[in-house]
C-alpha cells in the first residue's frame, strides 16, 4: 500500500466527467478521467444495469468527453481532444457502442463539443466557436500569434477553456463521413445545453444575450428551427433559466430556473 501523500492521491483520482444512457435503458456509455504521465486523460467505458463489469471503448492519449448515444443505440458520437505538447481542439468523433474504431465526424477550426442526436438519428446538434476574436488588435499574419490582445470584458476565460477569444454557437451535421456542418445562431452571446424537439424541427437552448450580460449574467430559453432561422424566446425569468427539457408532445418545456 503506497503512503497517502497528496501527489499520490491526485495521481489516483477518477472522476466521471458525462454519460448517456441508451434508449432501451440497457447501456450506460460514461466518461471517465484518470491522470496519465501528468496530464489528464479521459476515455469511454460502456456497462449495463445487469451487474456486468465495466468495458472500456477508447483508448489512447485523448481526451474523450460528452458520450451521445444514437436513437436507435448503435453508435455513439462524443467530443475527442489530443493530449500532449501538440494538442488540438476537440472534434466530433463517431463509434459503434458494441466497440471497434472510432472515426472523426467534425473537422472545425476551433473544435466542435457537446454532440446531441435528433430524435431520428439523422442529425447532430453540437456547439463549437465561431466569429470573429473579440479581442485581437493589429494585423494578422496566417500562423502567427496576434500581434496584441485587448481585453475588454471579464468573461474572457475559464479555468477549464482557457482563452474564450470567440463565441459558442449552435451547429448541426448529418453523422456521415464528408458530411458539411451547418451554422443556425450568430451574433455576440454564446448558446448553451441546447435540446431537441421530440420531432426534430426545432431545438430550445440557453443564452444570454443581454445588454449587460458581461457584468450581470442572466440566461434565458430560445428557440431555433432545427434547419435554421430566427431565434425565438422560449422563457424568461428575473433570474437565470437553463436545462431545457422538452415534453414528448413539444407542447411544454421544463428547465431549471431561478426567481430572484
Amino acid at each position: 500500500m503506497c503512503a497517502a501523500t497528496g501527489r499520490a492521491l491526485v495521481k489516483a483520482q477518477t472522476v466521471i466527467e458525462s454519460f448517456s444512457l441508451s434508449p432501451d435503458g440497457a447501456a450506460l456509455v460514461y466518461g471517465l478521467r484518470r491522470i496519465r504521465g501528468g496530464r489528464y486523460v479521459s476515455h469511454l467505458w460502456r456497462t449495463g444495469w445487469n451487474g456486468a463489469r465495466a468495458r472500456r471503448l477508447t483508448s489512447g492519449a485523448v481526451r474523450d468527453t460528452a458520450p451521445a448515444i444514437s436513437p436507435d443505440g448503435t453508435q455513439v458520437a462524443f467530443a475527442r481532444a489530443p493530449v500532449g505538447a501538440e494538442a488540438a481542439e476537440a472534434q466530433i468523433w463517431i463509434m459503434p457502442l458494441e466497440g471497434g474504431k472510432p472515426w472523426q465526424l467534425t473537422r472545425l477550426r476551433h473544435g466542435a463539443s457537446s454532440p446531441s442526436w435528433s430524435p431520428d438519428g439523422r442529425r447532430l446538434a453540437f456547439l463549437a466557436a465561431a466569429g470573429p476574436d473579440r479581442f485581437v488588435v493589429g494585423p494578422r499574419v496566417a500562423k502567427q500569434a496576434p500581434v496584441a490582445r485587448r481585453i475588454t470584458r471579464t468573461d474572457f476565460r475559464d479555468d477549464e477553456s482557457g482563452l474564450l477569444s470567440r463565441r459558442t454557437h449552435l451547429w448541426t451535421v448529418a453523422p456521415r463521413p464528408g458530411a458539411r456542418p451547418r451554422r443556425l445562431t450568430v451574433g455576440d452571446f454564446d448558446v448553451e445545453q441546447p435540446a431537441w424537439s421530440p420531432d426534430g424541427r426545432w431545438i430550445a437552448f440557453a443564452a444570454d444575450t443581454g445588454a449587460d450580460w458581461n457584468l450581470m449574467p442572466r440566461t434565458e430559453l430560445f428557440r431555433i428551427a432545427s434547419g435554421g432561422g430566427q431565434v425565438l424566446p422560449l422563457a424568461s425569468l428575473p433570474g437565470d433559466a437553463a436545462r431545457p427539457a422538452i415534453s414528448p408532445d413539444g407542447r411544454l418545456v421544463a428547465f431549471i430556473g431561478t426567481d430572484v
